[in-house]
């Protein structure tokens, strides 16, 4: 019987397969029993070289999916639809080679996205519990761990609550994740660990596996464990299992010591953490912080003052609330601030600010927005475009305060626009005159400006508008 189909055995496998999302519904239901039958027919060493065959046949499906819409196949939603391929790939996933183990995992992955969440429940614990025993491997190699990581990812976003029997196992294994030496493993493993809350992992342990963590590391590896710390405080209203408010002041005191780090990316994950940590501490702890970012210390260099005001952008951002004179200072002082990282840092941090439709201050503002005008001439190129991107924002978002500059803007505007010499000033200052003038409604501002400038400015904003602007759309964006 083991040679029933010989040479023909791949051929039949993967045709009998096709059937699992026939249209015909007897077809897709005896297509199950029929494909289990071939299987039993191959020995487990030949079974090993069907992977790549039969994640091709599943790579046609998916295609198949896309193409008439449907959420998932048929045949893998029947009762243990998924019982025949199963043991294929976990047979391959712990005894295969390298690529043998990268074909299973890719496979799995596929048989995932191609099956409803209820057919996909009564494998979820048996796919779970050898993607975590090959992961803890000594010498397994570094792409197979973030295809396992991966494939994980899609488990838990797939199972739901029906991976909760296995949280423990779980976050265990993000957490080794995130502490790989290899930074693409910690990369992949930080975003899934704040998955894992609404399954019952345990906030407090993981916080504290990570801080440990964060004390002893350096580079990239910090940037993902602070990447992991902020993915479980965007999504810590998920959590069972509540968090004891100690966490979050715990965390908040860790990212304060990396504040002047030399690492950009580790400043600018500080920053983005701070503003979801800040809406979980108490009043008291919240002015503490405020008052802080508000007034970094000067021992903490421009490095600091740079991650205070990114922070406040952020807390900001989240929280609109905390806006006032206090923290408006502190961004009109940024903005003047002698070294232009830290200014560029503050021209984003209140483009958040005048963003928020929940802040009513139009004084406040109109003089960030002032500021922003000014800066505009500033020696470095990098701040220039970045304000002329951040004002983009503002017109897109805010339009009703931030066009009130357009008397103060266009002067500045046309002549970057116009000139060649740094392409991307030219862009970026087209990209805002188109939005902030809206050319994609039409030329109603255009006219209306034209009637109230001298007539230089007029006549030059016209021209550009229609040599220019009629040949952009709004879609041309490239932020």
């Amino acid at each position: 019987v083991l040679f029933c189909f010989g040479e023909f055995t791949e051929e039949v496998t993967t045709a009998v397969l096709e059937r699992f999302n026939d249209k015909v519904p007897a077809i897709q239901k005896a297509s199950l029993p029929s494909l289990t039958a071939v299987i039993a027919t191959i020995s487990k060493d030949t079974q090993l070289g069907l992977v790549a065959s039969i994640n091709n046949c599943l790579e046609g499906l998916i295609r198949e999916v896309q193409v008439y819409g449907q959420s998932s196949v048929p045949g893998f939603d029947l009762p243990k639809g998924l019982a025949p391929l199963m043991p294929i790939y976990l047979n391959s996933l712990r005894g295969g080679t390298a690529v043998v183990r990268g074909h299973s995992l890719e496979g799995i992955r596929h048989l995932v996205r191609l099956t409803s969440p209820a057919a996909l429940k009564p494998f979820l614990v048996k796919l779970v519990g050898p993607l975590i025993r090959v992961f803890t491997e000594k010498t397994l190699e570094a792409g197979i761990k973030v295809s396992i990581i991966q494939t994980l990812n899609l488990l838990i976003e797939k199972g739901g609550a029906a991976l909760r029997v296995a949280v423990t196992q779980l976050q265990t294994t993000f957490v080794k994740a995130v502490a790989d030496p290899n930074k693409d493993v910690r990369d992949e493993a930080a975003p899934g660990l704040g998955k894992l809350l609404q399954f019952g992992a345990r906030v407090d342990f993981i916080v504290k596996e990570l801080l440990r963590l964060l004390a002893s590391s350096t580079g990239t590896a910090t940037v993902a464990i602070l990447n992991a710390l902020l993915s479980l405080m965007v999504n810590v209203a998920t959590a069972t299992v509540k968090p004891k408010p100690d966490t979050f002041i715990n965390i908040k005191n860790a990212l304060i010591g990396h504040f002047s780090s030399q690492e950009d990316l580790v400043r600018f994950a500080v920053a983005k953490t701070m503003g979801e940590v800040y809406p979980h501490l108490s009043s008291e702890d919240q002015a503490e912080t405020l008052s802080m970012l508000c007034s970094p210390s000067s021992e903490l260099g421009w490095q600091g003052a740079q991650t205070s005001v990114l922070a406040i952008g952020s807390v900001v951002e989240r929280s609109p609330t905390v806006f006032s004179s206090t923290v408006l200072s502190a961004l009109l002082g940024a903005l003047s601030h002698q070294q232009p990282m830290v200014q560029t840092a503050a021209v984003r941090a209140s483009g958040k600010v005048i963003c928020s439709y929940e802040i009513s201050d139009t004084d406040g503002l109109t003089q960030l927005l002032q500021k922003f005008v000014e800066l505009l001439s500033h020696l470095s190129a990098d701040v220039r475009v970045t304000v002329l991107k951040t004002l983009k924002g503002c017109a897109k978002r805010n339009h009703a305060i931030t066009v009130k500059q357009l008397p103060r803007l266009v002067p500045l505007l046309l002549p970057l626009a116009r000139d060649r010499k740094v392409v991307r000033l030219k862009f970026a200052a087209e990209r805002l005159l188109f939005h902030l003038l809206q050319y994609y409604r039409g030329d109603s501002i255009v006219r209306k400006y034209a009637k109230v400038a001298n007539e230089g400015d007029a006549k030059a904003l016209v021209d550009f508008s229609k040599r220019v602007l009629e040949k952009m759309e709004a879609s041309g964006d490239e932020d």
